[in-house]
């Protein structure tokens, strides 16, 4: 497995969760949320053609190179779910766009696959408060 780390704005701290995932014809999105700050951010990957959701011990081959220490968001450059499909003979986009990037968002207990061939725009969408609860 070989992997970059993106250099994202804002810079997700090491304690997201993926907290959805929606497929549009217009791309997909990635919801997820710090667990300390209660923050959260929309991950966007514009023309995505695919993406696959694992809970993170099913995806062990990912560890140690996409781990929180090394980052949230990465490029996937080999070994990764699309060289698994490229192996299927009905995976059309083997012959059809042999350099579409892979794109890998790590959460703490799920993470996300994306086939895209747009590096994601990272956008804070809100922050929930703690509720308290009084006696």
């Amino acid at each position: 497995m070989f992997a970059e780390r993106l250099e994202t704005i804002p810079v997700l701290p090491h304690d997201i969760e993926v907290l959805s995932t929606t497929f549009t014809c217009s791309g997909v999105d990635v919801v997820v949320q710090s667990g300390s700050s209660r923050n959260r951010w929309r991950i966007h990957f514009d023309g995505a053609i695919g993406l696959r959701v694992l809970d993170e011990g099913d995806l062990l081959e990912f560890w140690p190179v996409c781990s929180s220490q090394n980052g949230r968001i990465f490029r996937i450059l080999s070994g990764g779910w699309k060289d698994q499909e490229f192996q299927r003979e009905g995976f059309l986009c083997r012959e059809t766009n042999p350099n579409l990037p892979e794109y890998f968002v790590a959460g703490q207990n799920h993470c996300v696959s994306v086939l895209s061939d747009s590096p994601p725009d990272i956008l804070e969408i809100d922050h929930v408060p703690l509720v308290s609860q009084s006696s």
